[in-house]
């Protein structure tokens, strides 16, 4: 199945509804944000978001956990692939790991890199040469990066006289700038 668009340039989620809202894709360079209100979900929906650009496209996709572990993001995704629950995986660790492979290797035609910060301890550029690291070390060549959480991202630049809202809203900014120049 090829997923990707005539014009060989958008990223489809995977998600129904989305891609027929953009019906070639996220183009390269965009800043797409999820908004809710706490505890809705979020952040299930990002891994989801991850797993299906994979799953669908053989796209390899950079995930950065901001408010969770890199840990507990994986689980979840290994959860969402395997059909198995946390209690499942914790009463049957050894046929967990089994069952997790085997729903890899039919269902996960490209690599999800999972890279967990604890809240506010990095920056934009810090996730950034991880990127760059990670895509040359292991020949990766991603269709997307996902930031859960990216408001405990620490912009690169604060202005000490901008009031906080200011200061967190720059993290966007700059956000929005590393995409066109990665795009």
């Amino acid at each position: 199945i090829r997923t990707v668009n005539d014009h060989g340039y958008g990223v489809q989620t995977g998600i129904a509804e989305f891609d027929k809202l953009w019906k070639f894709g996220w183009a390269p360079g965009w800043l797409v944000v999820l908004l809710a209100p706490p505890k809705r979900y979020k952040t299930a929906f990002a891994i989801n978001l991850a797993l299906a650009i994979a799953q669908k496209q053989d796209a390899d996709v950079l995930y950065y956990a901001c408010e969770i572990s890199q840990e507990l993001a994986a689980y979840r995704g290994l959860t969402n692939i395997t059909g198995w629950t946390q209690d499942d995986f914790y009463n049957s660790p050894e046929k967990g790991i089994l069952a997790a492979g085997t729903a890899l290797r039919k269902k996960l035609w490209g690599n999800i890199w999972f890279k967990g910060y604890p809240a506010k301890s990095t920056s934009l550029s810090e996730i950034r040469n991880h990127a760059k690291q990670v895509i040359k070390t292991y020949d990766l060549k991603p269709r997307a990066v996902v930031i859960d959480y990216a408001e405990t991202v620490r912009p690169d630049t604060v202005d000490k006289k901008a009031p906080d809202w200011r200061q967190q809203a720059d993290i966007y900014t700059q956000l929005a700038d590393a995409a066109t120049a990665v795009a």
